[in-house]
Protein backbone atom coordinates (compact mmCIF):
# COMPACT_ATOMS: atom_id res chain seq x y z
CA UNK A 1 0.00 0.00 0.00
CA UNK A 2 2.53 2.40 0.93
CA UNK A 3 4.56 1.05 -2.65
CA UNK A 4 1.25 2.55 -4.31
CA UNK A 5 0.95 5.71 -2.91
CA UNK A 6 4.91 6.56 -3.73
CA UNK A 7 4.57 5.89 -7.21
CA UNK A 8 0.74 7.89 -7.43
CA UNK A 9 2.91 10.71 -5.96
CA UNK A 10 5.92 10.36 -7.80
CA UNK A 11 3.42 10.81 -11.17
CA UNK A 12 1.69 13.67 -9.70
CA UNK A 13 5.13 15.13 -9.30
CA UNK A 14 6.07 14.23 -13.08
CA UNK A 15 2.90 15.94 -14.33
CA UNK A 16 3.13 18.59 -11.87
CA UNK A 17 6.75 19.60 -13.29
CA UNK A 18 5.73 18.83 -16.79
CA UNK A 19 2.70 21.38 -16.28
CA UNK A 20 5.05 24.15 -15.09
CA UNK A 21 7.42 23.24 -18.34
CA UNK A 22 4.48 23.47 -20.54
CA UNK A 23 3.59 26.89 -18.87
CA UNK A 24 7.20 28.53 -19.44
CA UNK A 25 7.09 27.19 -22.73
CA UNK A 26 4.01 28.65 -23.68
CA UNK A 27 5.30 32.39 -22.00
CA UNK A 28 8.29 31.87 -24.02
CA UNK A 29 6.67 33.36 -27.11
CA UNK A 30 4.45 35.90 -25.95
CA UNK A 31 7.95 37.12 -23.72
CA UNK A 32 9.87 37.27 -27.49
CA UNK A 33 7.04 38.67 -29.34
CA UNK A 34 7.12 41.65 -26.85
CA UNK A 35 10.79 42.14 -27.58
CA UNK A 36 10.62 41.54 -31.18
CA UNK A 37 7.85 44.39 -31.30
CA UNK A 38 10.18 46.97 -29.17
CA UNK A 39 13.19 46.13 -31.46
CA UNK A 40 11.37 46.52 -34.94
CA UNK A 41 9.79 50.17 -33.13
CA UNK A 42 13.38 50.98 -32.43
CA UNK A 43 15.04 50.35 -35.68
CA UNK A 44 11.99 51.73 -37.45
CA UNK A 45 12.32 54.86 -35.47
CA UNK A 46 16.23 54.78 -36.52
CA UNK A 47 15.33 54.48 -40.03
CA UNK A 48 13.11 57.10 -40.25
CA UNK A 49 15.83 59.53 -38.47
CA UNK A 50 18.21 58.56 -41.07
CA UNK A 51 15.82 58.75 -43.62
CA UNK A 52 15.01 62.55 -42.13
CA UNK A 53 18.94 63.28 -42.00
CA UNK A 54 19.13 61.85 -45.58
CA UNK A 55 16.75 63.86 -46.78
CA UNK A 56 17.93 67.29 -45.35
CA UNK A 57 21.20 66.65 -46.90
CA UNK A 58 19.73 65.74 -50.46
CA UNK A 59 17.72 69.29 -50.22
CA UNK A 60 20.69 71.12 -49.57
CA UNK A 61 22.76 70.17 -52.44
CA UNK A 62 20.00 70.78 -54.15
CA UNK A 63 19.08 74.22 -53.05
CA UNK A 64 22.96 74.69 -53.29
CA UNK A 65 22.88 73.32 -56.97
CA UNK A 66 20.04 75.32 -58.09
CA UNK A 67 21.59 78.64 -56.63
CA UNK A 68 24.44 78.59 -58.53
CA UNK A 69 22.70 78.22 -61.55
CA UNK A 70 20.31 81.40 -61.30
CA UNK A 71 23.68 82.74 -59.52
CA UNK A 72 25.83 82.21 -62.93
CA UNK A 73 23.48 83.65 -65.26
CA UNK A 74 23.09 87.12 -63.26
CA UNK A 75 26.88 87.20 -62.45
CA UNK A 76 28.07 88.01 -65.71
CA UNK A 77 26.52 91.03 -66.61
CA UNK A 78 28.54 92.93 -64.33
CA UNK A 79 31.72 91.75 -65.26
CA UNK A 80 30.96 92.18 -68.82
CA UNK A 81 32.92 95.68 -69.53
CA UNK A 82 35.69 94.37 -68.03
CA UNK A 83 35.29 90.68 -70.16
CA UNK A 84 35.41 92.98 -73.23
CA UNK A 85 38.34 94.72 -72.66
CA UNK A 86 40.67 91.64 -71.53
CA UNK A 87 39.64 89.85 -74.20
CA UNK A 88 38.89 91.95 -76.87
CA UNK A 89 35.42 91.64 -77.65
CA UNK A 90 34.82 93.88 -81.29
CA UNK A 91 31.92 96.08 -80.35
CA UNK A 92 28.42 94.36 -78.77
CA UNK A 93 29.86 90.97 -79.50
CA UNK A 94 30.46 90.42 -75.88
CA UNK A 95 26.73 89.98 -75.21
CA UNK A 96 27.24 86.52 -76.65
CA UNK A 97 28.41 85.68 -73.12
CA UNK A 98 25.48 86.52 -71.83
CA UNK A 99 23.28 84.65 -74.65
CA UNK A 100 24.81 81.47 -75.29
CA UNK A 101 23.84 80.65 -71.84
CA UNK A 102 20.80 81.89 -71.82
CA UNK A 103 20.12 80.14 -75.27
CA UNK A 104 21.09 76.83 -74.37
CA UNK A 105 19.50 77.18 -70.92
CA UNK A 106 16.35 78.40 -72.41
CA UNK A 107 16.28 76.31 -74.95
CA UNK A 108 17.28 72.78 -73.37
CA UNK A 109 15.11 73.18 -70.09
CA UNK A 110 12.37 71.22 -71.06
CA UNK A 111 14.43 68.26 -72.83
CA UNK A 112 16.83 68.52 -69.84
CA UNK A 113 13.63 67.19 -67.63
CA UNK A 114 12.64 64.90 -69.93
CA UNK A 115 16.31 62.69 -69.96
CA UNK A 116 16.19 63.30 -65.99
CA UNK A 117 12.76 61.53 -65.81
CA UNK A 118 14.11 58.48 -67.99
CA UNK A 119 17.46 57.71 -66.63
CA UNK A 120 17.05 59.05 -63.65
CA UNK A 121 16.70 62.41 -61.56
CA UNK A 122 20.02 61.99 -59.64
CA UNK A 123 22.26 60.79 -61.78
CA UNK A 124 21.48 63.69 -64.09
CA UNK A 125 21.51 66.06 -61.68
CA UNK A 126 24.75 64.87 -61.16
CA UNK A 127 26.09 64.72 -64.44
CA UNK A 128 25.13 68.27 -64.70
CA UNK A 129 26.43 69.60 -61.65
CA UNK A 130 30.23 68.05 -63.04
CA UNK A 131 29.26 69.38 -66.93
CA UNK A 132 28.38 72.96 -65.07
CA UNK A 133 32.01 72.86 -63.29
CA UNK A 134 34.02 71.48 -65.79
CA UNK A 135 32.60 74.77 -67.89
CA UNK A 136 33.00 77.16 -65.15
CA UNK A 137 36.38 76.68 -64.88
CA UNK A 138 36.85 76.47 -68.58
CA UNK A 139 35.69 79.89 -68.91
CA UNK A 140 37.51 81.14 -65.98
CA UNK A 141 40.74 80.23 -67.11
CA UNK A 142 40.52 80.46 -71.03
CA UNK A 143 42.28 83.67 -72.93
CA UNK A 144 40.43 83.36 -76.23
CA UNK A 145 37.01 85.42 -76.59
CA UNK A 146 35.38 82.08 -78.65
CA UNK A 147 36.45 79.44 -76.13
CA UNK A 148 34.52 81.93 -73.97
CA UNK A 149 31.31 81.81 -75.40
CA UNK A 150 31.49 78.48 -76.13
CA UNK A 151 32.22 77.68 -71.92
CA UNK A 152 29.58 79.63 -71.14
CA UNK A 153 27.04 77.70 -74.12
CA UNK A 154 28.05 74.39 -72.24
CA UNK A 155 27.44 75.83 -68.64
CA UNK A 156 23.80 76.42 -70.01
CA UNK A 157 23.39 72.66 -70.92
CA UNK A 158 24.77 71.85 -67.22
CA UNK A 159 22.31 74.42 -65.97
CA UNK A 160 19.35 72.98 -68.10
CA UNK A 161 20.22 69.33 -66.50
CA UNK A 162 20.28 70.85 -63.45
CA UNK A 163 17.52 72.59 -62.94
CA UNK A 164 14.56 70.19 -63.75
CA UNK A 165 16.67 66.97 -62.27
CA UNK A 166 16.19 69.22 -58.67
CA UNK A 167 13.49 70.08 -58.83
CA UNK A 168 11.94 66.49 -59.53
CA UNK A 169 14.28 65.27 -57.02
CA UNK A 170 12.40 67.54 -54.31
CA UNK A 171 8.80 66.49 -55.92
CA UNK A 172 10.25 62.53 -55.64
CA UNK A 173 11.91 62.56 -52.14
CA UNK A 174 9.39 65.03 -50.15
CA UNK A 175 6.13 62.95 -49.81
CA UNK A 176 2.95 65.51 -50.41
CA UNK A 177 2.39 67.72 -47.48
CA UNK A 178 4.23 70.22 -45.36
CA UNK A 179 7.28 69.17 -46.23
CA UNK A 180 7.07 69.44 -49.81
CA UNK A 181 5.52 72.74 -49.55
CA UNK A 182 8.18 73.96 -47.13
CA UNK A 183 11.16 72.16 -49.34
CA UNK A 184 9.59 74.12 -52.71
CA UNK A 185 9.42 77.33 -50.79
CA UNK A 186 13.29 77.07 -50.07
CA UNK A 187 14.05 76.28 -53.46
CA UNK A 188 12.04 78.96 -54.93
CA UNK A 189 13.95 81.81 -52.08
CA UNK A 190 16.55 80.07 -53.43
CA UNK A 191 16.64 81.04 -57.01
CA UNK A 192 15.86 84.42 -56.23
CA UNK A 193 18.01 84.91 -53.50
CA UNK A 194 20.66 83.87 -56.18
CA UNK A 195 19.62 86.06 -58.75
CA UNK A 196 19.85 88.86 -56.97
CA UNK A 197 22.90 87.72 -55.10
CA UNK A 198 24.64 87.57 -58.56
CA UNK A 199 24.54 91.33 -59.28
CA UNK A 200 26.05 92.06 -55.58
CA UNK A 201 28.53 89.32 -55.75
CA UNK A 202 29.21 90.14 -59.61
CA UNK A 203 30.24 94.06 -58.90
CA UNK A 204 32.30 92.63 -55.80
CA UNK A 205 34.54 90.07 -57.44
CA UNK A 206 35.23 92.77 -60.66
CA UNK A 207 36.43 95.34 -58.13
CA UNK A 208 38.56 93.71 -55.58
CA UNK A 209 39.73 90.30 -57.38
CA UNK A 210 39.10 89.36 -61.46
CA UNK A 211 36.33 88.57 -63.79
CA UNK A 212 37.46 85.03 -63.67
CA UNK A 213 36.51 84.71 -60.22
Amino acid sequence: MTLVQTNQKARRGHTRTATLGLEAVDGAPSLTSTSLAQTGGIALSDAKERSDELSKWALTLVLVGSFMVVLDFSIVNVALPSIHRALGFGGDSVQWVVRAYAITFGGLLILGGRIADTWGRRLLFIVGLLVFAVSSLAAGLTSDAITLVAARALQGIGAAIVAPASLSLITARFAEGPRRTRALGLYGATASIGFVAGQVLGGVLVEYTSWRW
